[in-house]
């Protein structure tokens, strides 16, 4: 907990090894003791001789150790008395209490670079390995393929998002086969707590390929699937997955015809209009005009896809919306009534 997070929080801002896309459990190993032991070693060393020996050094009582103990202090909210979930520690919060080290860094070879030409190598050498190491990482997010390989990393620890990433990658591929290994793989190593989660995710991979080869038994288990209540998490954490499964299970509906079908359908873009949550307004209203023609509400869908188009007045596929959905006006009973 928080004496292994201070300890990553401050030598991963020296020597960002080890820094993966998704976090693996804590487990304790000889790197870590080490670690642990330097680091509040050191502590010990800066705060008793700021007060003991360094008294009167300006090095020490007026700089370093006002840094240490911003460090300490800034970093507090995100080491935490506690773990919550998996992550021990998440380098992505890491900018601010960062900024504490490299002031110290700098000041540092301010101090000792000038006096000693070994110093003045050791310290480039330094930022020149940085800099290899800041280019390594960043070809992680190049690509989804690059993502998905630094998180799977050397097998000896794969996190199951990361499972699910490569599941849903092969299977946006047709490489379905490769999908549900990787799900099934997800759902074998998946702890308690998210095992629920990873078998209702292969459900749905399972059933969603039986949609598009055909296998009225497949719509069924993504049916079930998505009347689940767990369904709600992907909504969230997912969308991009959620989004393409209930796409593809509305149109097997839409094409099956019946009165059920067509109710089930619209349920399903009554949802997808609210699935962004407010992030993607464009979208939602797009799928909330879809319900409303589904349910012949024209007049609703028209309103719905005039404020789409406020948003992107040049949208080819909303302008041809538009026209399909005023035609339907036209053609409506309640128009062929009031002439």
């Amino acid at each position: 907990g928080l004496i292994t997070n201070y300890t990553n929080y401050f030598f991963r801002t020296l020597l960002p090894l080890g820094i993966r896309p998704l976090y693996p459990l804590f487990q304790w190993d000889w790197q870590m003791i080490a670690m642990c032991a330097a680091f509040w070693g050191m502590c010990i060393a800066v705060a008793a001789g700021a007060f003991i020996k360094w008294q009167g050094r300006k090095l020490f009582t007026s700089t370093l150790l006002p840094l240490l103990l911003a460090f300490l202090g800034v970093t507090l909210p995100l080491a935490g008395f506690k773990v919550i979930g998996n992550a021990e520690f998440a380098d992505r919060y890491s900018y601010y209490p960062s900024i504490f080290v490299w002031i110290a860094v700098a000041l540092a070879y301010e101090y000792f670079a000038p006096r000693r030409a070994l110093w003045l190598v050791v310290f480039w050498a330094y930022a020149a390995l940085q800099a290899v190491l800041g280019f390594c990482y960043l070809q992680t997010w190049q690509s989804k393929e690059s993502f998905i390989n630094a998180a799977i990393g050397d097998g000896t620890y794969i996190h199951p998002v990361a499972l699910r990433l490569a599941a849903w990658s092969c299977f946006e591929k047709g490489e379905y086969d490769a999908a549900l290994k990787f799900a099934g793989q997800a759902v074998r190593q998946s702890d308690d707590f998210r095992r629920r989660e990873d078998e209702l995710f292969m459900e749905a991979l399972n059933g969603t390929i039986g949609v598009i080869h055909g296998d009225p038994a497949g719509l069924a288990q993504v049916d079930r699937v998505l009347s689940t209540p767990e369904w709600g998490r992907f909504r969230v954490s997912s969308s991009g997955f959620a989004e393409s499964v209930m796409i593809l299970a509305a149109q097997a509906h839409l094409q099956r015809g019946s009165d059920y079908d067509l109710w089930f359908a619209i349920q399903i873009f009554k949802v997808l209009g609210d699935l962004s949550m407010g992030r993607n307004p464009l979208k939602d209203l797009n799928y909330k005009a879809i319900a409303a023609k589904l349910q012949k509400d024209y007049r609703r869908a028209e309103a719905l896809t005039l404020q789409a188009l406020k948003l992107a007045p040049d949208d080819a596929n909303l302008l041809k919306n538009l026209e399909a959905i005023r035609e339907d006006i036209k053609n409506s009973p309640a128009a062929a009534a009031s002439n």
